[in-house]
């Protein structure tokens, strides 16, 4: 609950700030993942220190990808400084634009939507799950609907319903 109240108050900080700052930023898609459908929101605010230099340099950007059904039900979250979920960010210490930021934000809800039963089979090299191997292929048996969005340059997260219907975190894949 600490998490989800954290992320609550850093969207309203944020939509406070994005006037004043080219760091704040939101970005949505409409996907169908559950039923009746759900959006994909990434959004991003400054850091709490600005990065040297100033100006339009959103280095130290905070970005949180949310994803909730089309009623506000929340189905996951996921935060990180941008600098660990952008590789072009992150591989330099050099300035990030506001626009570069932008960018990252608008392929960062491109989420990918497939079936379950493309995943690999358990204990696959390069991918991980936290579920026990008989829960992870009773989800890819039943061809659940999948999806994926890339947490960072090397990790692909993604989730899939379980037997009663409520979304878990399915597998990782280590992209590198």
């Amino acid at each position: 609950m600490k998490i989800l109240t954290a992320v609550a108050a850093a969207f309203v900080l944020a939509g406070a700030a994005s006037a004043a700052d080219p760091c704040a930023q939101t970005r949505s898609a409409t996907v169908t993942f559950t039923s009746p459908g759900d959006i994909v929101t990434a959004t991003s605010f400054s850091g709490p220190v600005a990065p040297e230099g100033g100006g339009d340099n959103c280095r130290h950007a905070i970005v949180v990808l949310t994803i909730h059904t089309v009623e506000g039900v929340p189905v996951t979250v996921y935060a990180a400084p941008v600098v660990a979920a952008s590789y072009d960010a992150g591989h330099t210490m050099a300035p990030v634009p506001a626009a570069q930021l932008g960018a990252f934000l608008d392929e960062w809800i491109k989420v990918e939507i497939t079936t379950s039963d493309t995943a690999p089979a358990a204990g696959t090299e390069g991918f991980t799950t936290t579920l026990p191997p008989e829960d992870y292929e009773a989800i890819r048996a039943a061809k659940a609907p999948m999806l994926c969005y890339k947490a960072s340059e090397h990790d692909r997260v993604c989730l899939a319903p379980d037997s009663s219907g409520y979304v878990v975190d399915f597998l990782t894949q280590d992209m590198a």
